[in-house]
C-alpha cells in the first residue's frame, strides 16, 4: 500500500525552477485555462518582492501518485500519469499555474514587465517594457531570489486529484461547474477537450462561447453536443442541465473510453462536429458572432446529413441555407401563434359566462410559448424541445433547401433513401 504523506520546502525561486517548475506537467484534464494577462503578473510580481504573497505552489509527486492509482484499479488514471512519467515529469502542477507559468516565462524572456518592483538592496527599480535579461542585475537577482514556499503531496491516486483543485479553489475565484466536470478523472473530458482544442477558432464564433471562453463554455457546448447526439447515453444525461451533464462526465469516472458503453459512438459525433466547425468558419466575418440557438439548428442539420452520407462541399451555402430555414421558421411560429391566439380568444368568447378578461387568459393557456418553433429553439437543453425542434427544421430543409444544395453540388453523396427529385 502506498503511503499518504505531504512535504513543504522552503526554498528560492530559482531552486523552485529548477527543481520542480521545470518537471512539472500541467494536467489540462485537471486545470483551469490560464488567466492571468501580463498586467496583473506585474501586479503579482511587485507584492511577492515585497513579501506579500502566501500561497504555496502545490504539487502531487508522479511515481508514488501512479503506485496509488494501480492499486484503486483506476485505469484512465493509470494511463494518464503513465504518459506523464514516459514524458519526464515527476510532479503535476495542482494549484500555482498562472504564478509557475508567468514567473517561469518571464525568466525565460518570453514578455516584458512594466512597473517599480524592489531589487535585491531594497531599492525601488521602475522598468518599462524589459524583458528579463535586460533587467538591472540586482532585479533580476531578487527575482531569482524570491521566497517560495512548495508542498509536495505523496500517494494520491488521479481519481483525487481533481478533488485536490477543485477545494483548492473554492473561494473567491472558485471553478465553474464545467471546470470542476473537466477535473474528473474520466475520459470523456480528455475527448472534449481535444475536439476544443480542435476547432477552438471555430467555436469562438459562438457569442456564448467568446464571451465566457476562459470558464471553459466551449467545452461545456462540445459536451453538450456530445450527450445529445452518442446513442447509449440514459434520458437524465440527455437532459443538459448541470446535473445531466454531471452523470454524463461521472459515468466514465476511472474507466477507459473503450469499456464505458455511454460514450459508444464517439467518431460519428466527432465528424458531425467537424461539419458543424466548417460552417461556423464560412459564417461571417471575425465580429459575426453566431447565436446560440444556431449552433444546434448546426448541430440538428450537419446529423441528418452525416446519417444520409451528405458530404459538404460549400459550408457557407449550407450556413447560409440553415440560417434562413431556422429564421424563417421562427417567424412564421410567431405569426402563428398569433393566429392561434386570436382564434382561440374568438372561440372562448363566445361563452357568454366568462368575462373578456377570462376568456383571454383561458386562451392563453391553449397557445403556450413551448408549443411553438421560436420558443423550442431557444431551449434546447430538453430533449423534448430538441427532438421537436430538430423534426421541424430537417423536414423544412429537406423540403426547401436540399434539393438545391444538391443540383449545384454544394453538397454531395446523399443516400438514395432520400428520394430526391433530382436528375441524374
Amino acid at each position: 500500500m502506498t503511503i499518504r504523506s505531504k512535504t513543504r520546502i522552503s526554498c528560492s525561486f530559482k531552486q523552485a525552477y529548477q527543481n520542480y517548475i521545470k518537471n512539472q506537467i500541467i494536467d489540462k484534464n485537471l486545470q483551469r485555462r490560464p488567466r492571468w494577462s501580463d498586467e496583473y503578473f506585474c501586479e503579482y510580481l511587485a507584492a511577492n518582492l515585497k513579501g506579500n504573497t502566501v500561497d504555496a505552489f502545490i504539487y502531487i509527486d508522479l511515481p508514488s501518485s501512479l503506485e496509488a492509482t494501480k492499486q484503486v484499479g483506476d485505469k484512465f488514471g493509470e494511463k494518464t500519469l503513465a504518459s506523464f512519467v514516459k514524458r519526464g515529469a515527476t510532479v503535476s502542477n495542482a494549484d500555482s499555474q498562472n504564478r509557475t507559468k508567468k514567473t517561469s516565462d518571464l525568466v525565460e524572456n518570453k514578455f516584458t514587465i512594466t512597473g517599480k518592483f524592489l531589487d535585491k538592496d531594497g531599492k525601488e527599480v521602475e522598468v518599462e517594457n524589459r524583458f528579463f535579461k535586460d533587467l538591472p542585475q540586482r532585479l533580476q537577482d531578487a527575482i531569482w531570489d524570491m521566497d517560495t514556499d512548495i508542498l509536495i503531496l505523496y500517494g494520491r491516486p488521479y481519481g483525487e486529484h481533481g478533488k485536490i483543485f477543485r477545494g483548492k479553489n473554492n473561494g473567491q475565484y472558485s471553478t465553474s461547474p464545467q471546470e470542476n466536470r473537466n477535473s474528473l478523472s474520466t475520459p470523456i473530458a480528455h475527448e472534449i477537450r481535444k475536439m476544443a482544442e480542435k476547432h477552438s477558432e471555430s467555436l469562438k464564433r459562438v457569442h456564448t462561447i467568446k464571451k465566457h471562453y476562459n470558464s471553459m463554455k466551449d467545452l461545456e457546448f462540445l459536451a453538450k453536443i456530445l450527450a445529445s447526439l452518442l446513442p447509449n447515453v440514459t434520458k437524465s444525461m440527455s437532459t443538459l442541465n448541470k446535473d445531466g451533464l454531471d452523470a454524463f462526465y461521472a459515468v466514465g469516472e476511472g474507466r477507459l473510453l473503450t469499456n464505458t458503453v455511454e460514450y459508444k459512438g464517439l467518431d460519428r459525433v466527432k465528424a458531425i462536429v467537424g461539419m458543424v466547425a466548417g460552417c461556423l468558419d464560412e459564417s461571417g466575418d471575425d465580429t459575426t458572432k453566431v447565436p446560440d440557438c444556431q449552433l444546434w439548428a448546426l448541430v440538428q442539420i450537419c446529423e441528418f446529413l452525416y446519417d444520409h452520407q451528405g458530404v459538404i462541399v460549400s459550408h457557407k451555402n449550407v450556413y447560409d441555407a440553415v440560417k434562413s430555414c431556422d429564421q424563417n421558421l421562427f417567424n412564421q411560429s410567431k405569426i402563428q401563434q398569433g393566429k392561434d391566439l386570436n382564434n382561440a380568444i374568438k372561440s372562448f368568447s363566445m361563452n357568454d359566462e366568462l368575462k373578456p378578461a377570462e376568456a383571454h387568459k383561458m386562451a392563453s393557456s391553449t397557445c403556450k410559448d413551448s408549443q411553438y418553433y421560436w420558443w423550442q429553439r431557444g431551449n434546447q437543453d430538453a430533449p423534448s424541445n430538441r427532438a421537436k425542434r430538430s423534426k421541424a427544421i430537417v423536414e423544412r430543409f429537406r423540403s426547401e433547401y436540399l434539393v438545391e444544395l444538391v443540383q449545384n453540388k454544394q453538397i454531395t453523396t446523399l443516400s438514395n433513401q432520400l428520394n430526391l427529385p433530382i436528375a441524374a
